[in-house]
């Protein structure tokens, strides 16, 4: 797997394109870091174990960023669930919704969402799930129907063992995104490099969709950096690369070969 490194400086001719796509998070506390009322459960989500089974829900230090998780234990092999869930997020009719997180697990685990219809009936989609692992990321998209109003987000442990959960994100793909760029304290070095104190205040984007696939992930990832700094914006890309031998490259670049499009619209 190779790097592709790219870094541009952009002069703006007004300073409202600080603005760039961006989706916004429908999880509440989606990182599980506020527990206000002290009882041990990240506010927003409850604790649910079905009879039969054994276990518990709490919050743990032990988070994939360094904060805290989601910590389920399930206590015996009954078969039956202990799970974690946000009872309703709003959503809009055929959105097109991307589901993402961190999860590490001793035993099986699994990630539903529960569509809720008008007439109140709904439909039960498994997004992700397996079994024993250390800290990944899954990543899920589903088309909601017309008729949907709202989705319940569940975390689920199905057997003797234990899972925790972190930085969970709901995306509306069909809603129009903003991101707000931060100033940054100096200008970047024009190097074709992003590890200089000058990015380390930069947005950070990673989520990216493969365009008209529905969005579906791509296979390699593409991390971009962005901020403005005086009337300048900076822009970085590290493109993950695994067939670099085989990229399509003219002397004049063009949208049907291997290239980074940034595209600037005024404002209106």
């Amino acid at each position: 797997m190779l790097d592709r490194w790219a870094v541009i400086a952009v002069s703006l001719l007004f300073l409202a394109l600080c603005q760039v796509t961006g989706y916004g998070n429908l999880v509440p506390n989606a990182g599980f870091e506020q527990d206000r009322d002290g009882d041990g459960l990240a506010d927003g989500w409850n604790a649910n174990i079905h009879p039969g089974a054994e276990g518990r829900v709490e919050l743990s230090a032990a988070g994939y960023d360094g904060g805290r998780a989601l910590h389920i234990v399930h206590e015996n092999d009954s078969g039956e669930w202990v799970r974690s869930s946000v009872l309703r997020i709003d959503v809009r009719p055929q959105a097109l919704c991307r589901l993402s997180g961190w999860v590490k697990a001793t035993s099986s685990w699994q990630v539903t969402l529960y569509e809720f219809k008008e007439d109140g009936s709904y439909d039960s989609h498994a997004l992700a799930g397996g079994g024993p692992t250390p800290w990944k990321r899954f990543i899920s998209v589903l088309p909601l129907t017309a008729d949907a109003r709202y989705v319940k987000l569940s975390l689920i442990t199905m057997r003797q063992g234990e899972a925790w959960f972190d930085d969970m994100q709901l995306d509306d793909l069909t809603s129009t995104p903003r991101l707000q760029l931060p100033r940054l304290a100096t200008a970047p070095t024009l190097d074709g490099t992003a590890t200089e104190e000058a990015w380390e205040t930069a947005t950070v984007i990673k989520d990216f969709a493969l365009l008209g696939r529905d969005g579906a992930a791509p296979s390699a990832s593409t991390l971009v950096r962005m901020g403005v700094f005086e009337n300048q914006l900076w822009v970085s890309w590290d493109c993950q690369e695994p067939r670099l031998a085989e990229q399509r490259l003219g002397d004049t670049p063009g949208w049907d070969q291997d290239t980074l499009e940034l595209f600037l619209v005024p404002p209106s």
